[in-house]
């Protein structure tokens, strides 16, 4: 008997040994224990990364925290940063740091800059709180596009604003690449999303491509000339290939009944967290991770160290997955 065991024993073992090796979780080193919630998490290089969100408790308003990382995300320096709100997006280039600030407590939204690696800021862009920002990207650290909740493109260059495109009014979730606007087409009178509407910055161009389904989009993500979309219909989950003239569809095999909240991309690699309807419950969702080397043909599906908590996450290249996990965690996969 004792035989039997052993041997039924050992398989499961080193299966679960090999499969864990993908995956680490750690407790990062200057983050504090309760209080905070974060909402962006970039990377510049593979050590060298931001994260940023807000302090809150029932005595004061939502205060903006961000910090950085020099060591993979071991250890963090907070960075000063004396704002209302919460830290939304990051974009880093050697010591200029452009941050969007934004809350529901916010009499105001705003675009700051800081030119000396995070010490002092300055306001670049500001509007008020109902004009939510959909998108914000920044190609350079004095070229920056912005998409305002009333349907504006903005362009940000050497701290100066000028009104480029008014965009669709019937079109949501704006995506700024380096010379388009993606946004996607959607209906009253249908549940989903109908297609995407490509714009091109430079001409205002505009061409609409449809998907065969009306889609729900979750989120979306631009890679090289390509928009990848994080996509289900009918508790059927894929991504959405969309380039400049077709719009495609990448199964995920025997995972279809997986749905995706996130998508990430770089090269060849893609990779989802993805969960079922079945996985949720009083308590949250769990979630698990897809992930396709080879540009979606195969995938592969992985059990996250902590698949509660997955926000905010990034892929950095192709070399690695790192979400907070919470309670001062960190989960990576290599």
């Amino acid at each position: 008997m004792k035989k039997t065991i052993i041997i039924f024993i050992l398989p499961i073992l080193i299966y679960s040994c090999n499969g864990s090796k993908k995956w680490d979780e750690f407790a990062a080193e200057g983050l504090p224990d309760f209080y905070e919630e974060y909402y962006e998490l970039c990377f510049t290089d593979s050590l060298h990364g931001y994260l940023g969100g807000h302090f809150s408790d029932i005595d004061i308003n939502d205060q903006t925290v961000l910090y950085e990382t020099n060591d993979q995300g071991k250890s963090w320096t907070k960075l000063p940063l004396n704002y209302d709100g919460s830290v939304y997006r990051i974009f880093a280039f050697k010591d200029t740091l452009t941050v969007l600030l934004q809350g529901v407590f916010m009499d105001s939204v705003y675009v700051i800059k800081s030119i000396d690696h995070g010490q002092s800021w300055k306001k670049i862009f500001s509007t008020n709180r109902d004009n939510w920002i959909d998108d914000i990207y920044f190609n350079n650290s004095n070229h920056g596009s912005i998409v305002t909740g009333d349907k504006y493109l903005l362009e940000l260059q050497n701290n100066a604003i000028d009104t480029i495109l008014k965009l669709p009014n019937t079109n949501n979730k704006f995506t700024i690449s380096e010379n388009r606007v993606y946004s996607l087409i959607y209906s009253n009178d249908i549940a989903g999303n109908l297609g995407v509407e490509i714009t091109t910055i430079g001409t205002g161009e505009s061409k609409k491509l449809y998907f065969d389904k009306p889609y729900w989009i979750s989120s979306s993500i631009v890679s090289g000339n390509t928009l990848l979309l994080a996509a289900d219909y009918e508790n059927s989950g894929k991504i959405i290939r969309v380039t400049d003239s077709t719009i495609t569809g990448i199964d995920f095999g025997n995972y279809s009944n997986y749905l995706p909240d996130q998508v990430f991309a770089y090269g060849n690699t893609i990779a989802a967290v993805v969960s079922r309807r079945e996985d949720a419950s009083l308590i949250g969702v769990t979630h698990h991770f897809l992930i396709s080397k080879d540009n979606g043909t195969t995938w592969t599906l992985e059990e996250m160290p902590n698949s509660m908590r997955v926000n905010p996450a990034t892929m950095f290249k192709d070399q690695f997955f790192m979400s907070y996990s919470g309670v001062r965690k960190i989960q990576v996969r290599k």
